[in-house]
């Protein structure tokens, strides 16, 4: 089980780490590639698998048009943890870990604290105060002090440098399928099913309704193809779904953010009971109706056309796996 440390002093251990050094918004491929030269690392020279990161974003804090994140921290540690990391090192960013010199992060931390004997770190990794702390600065570090270096290249897609920036800027135009090929996790919304004003169960279109996290990237607002998974009297279940996301210009000037998700299946999670809503692929942008009968109609045709798509995913993933579909 991979222990989680969140404090800010980290407590000195009598075991030699392999340590990577990043905060992995997404774990997508290339953070994937980093942690599998950290297992490689770490076996060959008998060393603990550990990763030291933070619990916010750096950029939540220094960039002032911040889109968000692609995951909630506990969805990054989970990713972490399955992809070998044996132990997680969570620093807050407060102003002792914000202003600390990068020669003292180097000397205090990684070395002293973590006992690292191993680092691996991504090509362009900068630590302390201001970034100021360079790869270049690692690498004369560990070389003095005979610590190992791993410094993975970049991951390249389609010709472009991958990303979390990149993934973000994907999401917030719709391309999440695309995005959801190249993170470990597909993109997605948890949170507990709450009571709205019913309006789609008097338009025969019952739905959840999902407040996304403030603190995750926004989704192009719009129609997608999605799933919901949630748990039942201890079974777990992944039931085919439609949602919508966006402002309801339609019904509603409020303006605020929901995600409204319709489940082409009999079971039904109930109010209260936590949900996970992934969204699979962009179908259509959000429109602002010039009627209720008018959005009724393309929701029926959007259903329709989810139910289709959902169905041809199935038979192929019955064909994959070397099965018919019966009938």
């Amino acid at each position: 089980m991979t222990k989680l440390i969140t404090d800010l002093d980290i407590p000195c251990s009598q075991t030699d780490r392999a340590v990577a050094l990043g905060f992995f918004d997404g774990v997508h491929l290339g953070h994937q590639a980093l942690m599998a030269a950290l297992r490689e690392v770490a076996e060959k020279n008998n060393l603990l698998p550990s990763v030291y990161t933070f619990q916010q974003a750096p950029g939540s804090l220094f960039q002032k048009n911040f889109a968000g994140l692609l995951e909630t921290a506990s969805d990054r540690y989970r990713s972490l943890s399955e992809l070998g990391a044996a132990e997680i090192i969570a620093q807050p960013l407060v102003p002792e870990v914000l202003e600390c010199d990068p020669q003292y992060f180097m000397e205090e931390i990684i070395r002293k604290r973590l006992r690292a004997k191993a680092l691996v770190v991504g090509r362009d990794y900068t630590f302390g105060y201001k970034a100021a702390g360079t790869v270049d600065d690692l690498r004369a570090f560990t070389e003095r002090h005979g610590i190992a270096l791993k410094v993975v290249g970049d991951y390249v897609w389609q010709g472009q440098v991958l990303s979390s920036t990149l993934i973000r800027q994907m999401i917030s135009r719709g391309e999440v399928k695309v995005a959801n090929t190249l993170m470990y996790h597909d993109f997605h919304h948890i949170a507990k099913v709450s009571k709205g004003k019913q309006l789609g169960r008097r338009l025969d279109f019952p739905t959840i309704n999902l407040k996304p996290d403030p603190q995750l990237v926004s989704l192009a607002y719009g129609v997608y193809l999605s799933k919901v998974n949630f748990t039942r009297e201890g079974e777990s279940l992944e039931l085919p779904a439609i949602s919508s996301v966006g402002v309801r210009p339609t019904v509603t000037d409020s303006g605020v953010e929901l995600s409204e998700t319709y489940i082409l299946a009999d079971s039904f999670p109930l109010y209260g009971d936590e949900v996970r809503v992934t969204y699979l692929d962009f179908m259509r942008p959000e429109i602002k109706f010039p009627s209720i009968a008018a959005m009724k109609e393309q929701v029926m045709s959007d259903i329709a056309e989810a139910r289709e798509r959902h169905d041809r995913a199935q038979v192929l993933k019955l064909v994959t796996y070397g099965r018919r579909p019966v009938g």
